[in-house]
């Protein structure tokens, strides 16, 4: 079930979409339907083409940014456990400034800021 899940994400993701949609326009050239294998090709490039443009992608996470508006630290209930999602793929590096010698932790700061103002156990 849990690969059925992860490859229904891939499918409908932009990437897995164009291969998709490409492996159907190979399909129908193997077929010898030619137009509509040009025609899809088409429809995959102009696909991979439209998301991979940083407007697009701007506008998609803007709309989702503009749900979730941030909220100053006062206005945060007090919480019994806190969680902090950082996106790093790899440790602090070392080195940098003098007054910052980790600049990989300026990812996670904004969600470390609730921990200081003591609204979590």
């Amino acid at each position: 079930m849990l690969f059925l899940s992860k490859f229904v994400i891939w499918l409908l993701s932009p990437l897995g979409m164009v291969f998709c949609l490409a492996g159907l326009a190979l399909a129908l050239a193997w077929r010898r339907r030619f137009r509509s294998s040009m025609a899809i090709a088409a429809l995959a490039f102009v696909w991979l083409w439209a998301w991979s443009m940083p407007m697009i992608s701007h506008w998609l996470g803007n709309s989702i940014e503009q749900q979730y508006p941030q909220m100053p630290i006062a206005a945060l209930a007090k919480a019994q456990a806190m969680v902090v999602l950082g996106g790093a793929v790899s440790p602090p590096q070392l080195g940098g400034s003098a007054s910052d010698p980790y600049p990989d932790r300026l990812r996670s700061q904004p969600g470390t800021t609730t921990w200081p103002a003591g609204l979590a156990a």
